[in-house]
Parts: structure tokens; C-alpha cells; sequence
């Protein structure tokens, strides 16, 4: 998934003036994108809660797993709290790295890891990967008189945070390859490639993006 444009992924809290984003789309969205895609190729409409192969493929055939940033290629994964590392020492790099489950005499001078990181295969490295965000200061502008004068009368004004765009993530779709098939054949993507709007305010200049969809791999080794 590419982000072709700024993404609010809204995050809960109770901040009235300042919403947070998350830096992950969750399986919930991307379950939202291909149903509401579904739904429209087949035109189910209100409907689509009566449709058996709707309920099948949402409700228990498919599962859709969380997109996460994409770093050396690769679907990053979150870092366990038990993962240390070494604390910089007069402006040296760290590089040691402990593991609190797999270890009985813990070292001193070691601070947790946080985030998404990737681990390429043979390369032994644990590879962060950051999620570039940014805030953007919006007013309230609900009437037309509001919209014309570019101000708010009543003070309503509020901060987003976003995901910057140009940042790729990476998610998975679970299920028998027939029903997967199915689902494809259903949402008519013919050429791998879906373009849906996710996130908070996505009909503005928020939520543009790309979905990509591999070729499909054989994750059971069963030939399903």
C-alpha cells in the first residue's frame, strides 16, 4: 500500500484540539477497502449483510492482517518489549543487542526498543523502520460566509497529525486460495492494483492510495 497522499489514521484519545494518527493501517481497514469494493462491483448496496457470499468471505473465510511500514523491502514487524540495546557511549553508534526472554543476568546500560523494524534474512541486523509524520493546523469553517472570508467566527480550530505521503506499507490477506480467488474475481482487479481513500477526512486532500497485490503464495505448504 502506497500512500499517494497525507493519512489520518485516527488514534483513540480524548485531546479535543489535536488528532493523532497511527503509523499502521490496521486489518480492519484494509477489510473496509476490499468490502466496500465488493459490495459496489456487485452492487449489493444496503444489502450486502444478506448476501451469503458476502457474510462468508468477510465474516469468517478471509483474514485480514495489519499493514505495517515497509523497510529494506520488507513487511517490518513490531518490536517485542523484551528486545534491548545498548546505550550510545560518547557519540559511538550502539550496536549490542539483548534479549530480556532469553537471557538470566541482564546487562546494565541498555534501553528498550520501540517501533517497527525488519530483520533481512543473513544479514543478522535488526533494520528500524521509521514512520515520518507531520501536523497540520485546520479551522472550522462550516458556512458558506465562514468559507468565503477564510476564517472561523467562533474560534473552532484544531490540529491533525498525518502519515506523510510517499511511504509504502505492507499487509497480508489470509484464506483457502479458492476464496481468495473469489474475492479478487468479485472486486474485478484485473491488473493487481486497487485505488481506495482510507482514514479520516478522505475526501479532502487526506487518504490517497494505491494497494498492490503480489502474486499469490502458498503459505500452508498444502498446495490451498
Amino acid at each position: 500500500i502506497e500512500a499517494l497522499a497525507p493519512l489520518i489514521l485516527t488514534r483513540m484519545g480524548n485531546q479535543a484540539v489535536m488528532t493523532d494518527t497511527k503509523t499502521t493501517i490496521s486489518g480492519t481497514i484494509l477489510r473496509g477497502v476490499f468490502a466496500s469494493r465488493y459490495i459496489a462491483c456487485r452492487g449489493l448496496g444496503k444489502e450486502a449483510h444478506k448476501d451469503p457470499a458476502f457474510r462468508r468471505l468477510f465474516f469468517g473465510a478471509l483474514r485480514f492482517v495489519d499493514a505495517n511500514p515497509v523497510t529494506c523491502g520488507m513487511r517490518s514487524i513490531v518490536l517485542p518489549f523484551s528486545l534491548q540495546k545498548e546505550k550510545a557511549k560518547n557519540g559511538a553508534k550502539p550496536s549490542a543487542i539483548q534479549d530480556l526472554l532469553k537471557t538470566t543476568e541482564p546487562k546494565l546500560g541498555y534501553k528498550s526498543l520501540r517501533g517497527y523494524a525488519a530483520v533481512p534474512e543473513g544479514e543478522g541486523v535488526i533494520v528500524p523502520a521509521p514512520i515520518r509524520t507531520s501536523i497540520a493546523l485546520h479551522m472550522s469553517r462550516s458556512g458558506a460566509g465562514e468559507r468565503l472570508v477564510g476564517s472561523s467566527r467562533d474560534g473552532g480550530i484544531f490540529n491533525y497529525e498525518s502519515i506523510d505521503a510517499g511511504q509504502k506499507f505492507e499487509g497480508v490477506i489470509l484464506g483457502a486460495e479458492a476464496d481468495i480467488a473469489e474475492l479478487l474475481d468479485a472486486c474485478q482487479i484485473a491488473d493487481g492494483t486497487l485505488h481506495a481513500r482510507i482514514g479520516r477526512s478522505r475526501f479532502t486532500q487526506y487518504g490517497d492510495v494505491e494497494i498492490a497485490l503480489p502474486a499469490r503464495e502458498d503459505v500452508c505448504g498444502d498446495g490451498h
